[in-house]
């Protein structure tokens, strides 16, 4: 049975993440859903940051399906790849959409959604725009990313507004 995956991106304190911002508790809820339904959950963390705020780690912490990788590059679509190589359990055919989540939305996110794209051009990737920050206002990353000069056929970013369209509704996301 195919199954979506939530990815959660570099939300660290030292990115300006910290426990009482509103994009936890939005993610928080993306988490829940996700461990509702038994969805595998990847926490990806940039080295030399601190690891994922507590906040979100205690949700998961008795949760199986949960995964932290470490990266040293802003791009962690390898690291991604690399535990469906690594946990046999797992195989890259059986997930239906990749959904992400996290800071910075111009850099970090995008450049991992954008190489899992590449590497699996027939899998969904939706970035949920109200799970993402940037420490260079959302306004300015929304626009970077939604830019048509980005486009990829597999990736939407979904529930956001900019220059570039109107609206993207919620893509279908429901667990």
């Amino acid at each position: 049975m195919k199954k979506k995956v939530l990815v959660v991106i570099d939300m660290q304190a030292s990115f300006g993440v910290y426990e009482d911002d509103d994009i936890v508790f939005t993610i928080e809820g993306k988490i829940e859903a996700a461990m509702s339904v038994g969805a595998p959950i990847v926490f990806l963390e940039y080295e030399g940051h601190g690891g994922t705020i507590r906040y979100l780690t205690d949700l998961v912490e008795n949760y199986p399906k949960v995964h932290f990788i470490s990266k040293g590059v802003d791009d962690g679509s390898q690291h991604i790849m690399n535990m469906y190589n690594i946990y046999k359990t797992y195989k890259i055919e059986d997930v239906e959409t990749f959904l992400f989540c996290g800071v910075n939305l111009e850099a970090c996110v995008w450049r991992t959604v954008k190489g899992m794209a590449e590497k699996n051009p027939t899998i969904p990737m939706k970035i949920l725009h109200d799970c993402c920050d940037s420490s260079n206002g959302k306004t300015y990353a929304t626009n970077v990313v939604l830019n048509p000069k980005r486009h990829l056929d597999n990736v939407a970013l979904v529930g956001a507004e900019s220059e570039w369209n109107e609206d993207i509704s919620d893509g279908g996301i429901g667990w």
